[in-house]
């Protein structure tokens, strides 16, 4: 669990955005589960004060839209028993936060336009326009199963379901292949391995029939069922794989006879494996989402610091490698030979026609390979020519020390922000050698360095000279720790996206009155032009607020999700 996990602000705007959602009842099923954690439903009934049928239903809203986590634990039985099964419910705190980021999400997916292009009978729209669309439904209501799905999209692009039906099955095809689309985990899946820190953990093998045996064994029961459902995530129905592979010219699938009895099998899905993939429920991929904004966060540096070609390099080697990434917060990327990059770039030119490639792709590399910050290492010579890898956990942390450098700046002025800089090259200084050093009056210094303090941004260590630590005989030290000072800043950050948050829906709570009116045609022709002003303000208040709520998201996610 991170340290945002367990901050008040980001379970307050959690529980906010649930209530605006779904109102009171699923609002305090949530804040419950916040506050107890992995918990049973009698469990949860008890802390929240719901009748059972009550807390039944707001479990089942909040499992649907994927901000509840179902778990089947399995408790040591009686031998003269069977065994016995406990549902436990689990909030999923992160998913309901980037509820906030839905515009971002969809603007994403229709600028990147995956898929196949448009034909008829949808010739009108665009492959962004009908892949923002199959993603906003998926947002907008949690888990579908297939044809849901498709019926969903139709009715948003205002077209008949079997007109739409192989379009919209190619850009799910897509989507699925790119995974933006995963399957939903099944409720019967067993809950999280607790973390064990490297510390305590045994090294010498448990006692047979003892309890440490059971939970390792309980452990790797766990691992095994989580390795099942990622080998089954983005497993695409049978029907449409056999569907894309007859586009592609594929052969038809030759006839196999049966060892028992004389009759031909073909490779065709049979009824049962159609009628069981028609019940998979499927949801939009969080963690790919944050992956493919990281890379545009990556790009964008390197863009402001290295210029468009060495951007468009680093571009065309993180779409070589992202299919290679199991982690939405990876280190570093695979090693892209410099053929394979200028293959990628090629392809990327052929898919976007705004993306232009560098003429000289080799001195592109190397002139990121020689920056001091590192956005890419060199890592050898293979087949294809220098292998380069993209150090993109190195890019984020640029990325967020650039983020807490404005802040700094903002609230402290060049003097602060000249401290904190000098405490990052220099950590573990006393305050006269800081005033020293940062060229400021010793006063002045000692102020910057106490609200800077007081504001999380740097710490203060004692090393007493003498075993009574008497503060006469104690140095005091000044350093910065920016992994506490993210978290710190991420903190405050949700708790001003809280109050926006809460603002805007105030606007709205405040009108309601007129906006209900207005919608009645028979009102005096003067108290529309009034109520219409009245109309116009809010409007453009509330579009301040959503503007404000997208860059406080926009920086959470530098300092958090990436």
């Amino acid at each position: 669990m991170s340290a945002i996990d367990k901050d008040p602000c980001a379970c307050k705007l959690a529980c906010h955005i649930v209530k605006q959602q779904f109102h009171d009842i699923c609002e305090t099923a949530c804040r419950t589960l916040l506050e107890k954690g992995i918990s049973s439903a009698p469990e949860l009934a008890r802390g929240s004060g719901l009748r059972f049928a009550q807390l039944h239903s707001a479990l089942l809203v909040l499992i649907q839209h994927n901000y509840v986590n179902c778990y089947l634990q399995s408790e040591d039985a009686n031998p003269r028993r069977p065994p016995i099964s406990i549902p436990l419910y689990e909030a999923d705190l992160p998913a309901i936060l980037q509820s906030l980021r839905k515009p971002s999400l969809l603007v994403h997916i229709r600028d990147e336009s995956l898929g196949p292009a448009s034909t008829t009978p949808g010739e009108e729209f665009t492959a962004g326009e009908v892949n923002e669309v199959i993603m906003q439904s998926l947002l907008e209501q949690g888990r579908l199963r297939l044809d849901q799905l498709i019926n969903s999209v139709a009715n948003k692009l205002d077209k008949p379901v079997d007109q739409m039906r192989d379009l919209l099955q190619r850009h799910f095809f897509g989507l699925v292949k790119s995974r933006y689309i995963e399957r939903a985990p099944g409720c019967a899946e067993p809950p999280p391995v607790p973390f064990q820190h490297k510390k305590g953990a045994r090294k010498s093998a448990p006692k047979p029939g003892s309890i440490e045996e059971a939970r390792e064994q309980a452990n790797q029961s766990r691992k095994l069922s989580r390795a099942a459902y990622e080998k089954e995530r983005f497993k695409l129905p049978a029907h449409l794989v056999l569907a894309a592979k007859r586009e592609q010219g594929a052969p038809e699938p030759a006839k196999k006879k049966r060892r028992m009895g004389g009759s031909t099998a073909t490779n065709e899905p049979s009824k049962e494996e159609d009628d069981k993939d028609s019940l998979v429920l499927w949801r939009a991929n969080r963690e790919e989402f944050n992956k493919r904004l990281r890379h545009a966060a990556c790009i964008d540096m390197v863009q402001q610091k290295n210029g468009p070609d060495c951007a468009a390099v680093l571009k065309a080697m993180l779409h070589a490698t992202i299919s290679y990434e199991t982690e939405s917060k990876a280190e570093q990327s695979q090693a892209v030979s410099q053929e394979a990059v200028a293959s990628y770039a090629k392809e990327l030119q052929d898919m976007d026609p705004e993306y232009r490639p560098p003429a000289d792709i080799p001195a592109a590399l190397r002139e990121l390979a020689e920056d001091g910050l590192q956005p890419i290492s060199y890592t050898g010579e293979g087949p294809g020519g220098s292998l380069y890898c993209v150090n993109m956990q190195t890019i984020i942390r640029r990325k967020r020390l650039l983020e807490m450098e404005a802040v700094i700046r903002q609230r402290f002025g060049a003097h602060g922000l000249r401290v904190f800089r000098l405490l990052l090259l220099h950590p573990q200084l006393e305050q006269k050698q800081i005033a020293e050093k940062a060229m400021l009056p010793p006063k002045e210094a000692k102020e910057l360095l106490y609200r800077l303090f007081k504001a999380g941004f740097v710490g203060l260590q004692d090393v007493p000279r003498t075993a009574d630590h008497a503060p006469s005989r104690t140095l005091y030290t000044w350093s910065v720790n920016n992994e506490a000072a993210a978290d710190k800043l991420a903190a405050e950050l949700y708790k001003a996206a809280f109050n926006v948050y809460v603002r805007c829906t105030h606007e709205f709570e405040q009108h309601k009155e007129i906006f209900d009116m207005c919608k009645d045609n028979n009102i005096p022709e003067t108290l529309q032009r009034t109520h219409g002003k009245i109309i116009g303000q809010v409007i453009r208040s509330t579009q301040m607020l959503d503007s404000a709520l997208f860059r406080l998201d926009s920086q959470i996610a530098a300092l958090n999700d990436f």
